[in-house]
């Protein structure tokens, strides 16, 4: 009996794993839980991929020491905050970091950054969205 699985990654590709037994089918598939890892280093170096800067042309921030910084990190990225970003945006591109955080506790932090000055806040089509201002730039 053969067992394999096929994950489909939007923008990227299809990842495969196939194995004849039940434990070197498990063994493989703890190997697949790391994503975004094996689908950049598939696909690293190819040009005009959205890899190169992270899934889905969000950027790669590494690890943060907490949300704030996680955010601060991801709208200092000169191509992706170089215009305000929505909430829906920024939680997207959290997501895509392995950062996971309610909408509503971001909702909360990004007014906690917008207070303190570390954000500024502007309309775009008829929503806040948030970028560095543009003196601390």
């Amino acid at each position: 009996m053969k067992y394999s699985i096929s994950i489909q990654l939007p923008n990227i590709g299809t990842l495969e794993f196939e194995a004849d037994d039940i434990q070197a089918f498990m063994t493989g598939f703890e190997g697949i839980f790391d994503l975004r890892k094996k689908a950049i280093d598939l696909f690293a170096g190819q040009k005009g991929s959205e890899v190169v800067t992270g899934i889905k042309g969000y950027p790669n921030i590494g690890k943060a020491e907490s949300y704030p910084d996680a955010i601060i990190k991801l709208l200092s990225d000169p191509t992706w905050g170089k215009e305000p970003r929505t909430l829906n945006e920024i939680h997207s591109a959290l997501a895509t970091n392995a950062i996971h955080i309610e909408k509503m506790a971001l909702g909360s932090t990004l007014t906690k950054l917008v207070r303190s000055n570390r954000l500024s806040r502007v309309k775009k089509n008829g929503h806040y969205a948030y970028m560095i201002p543009l003196q601390q730039r």
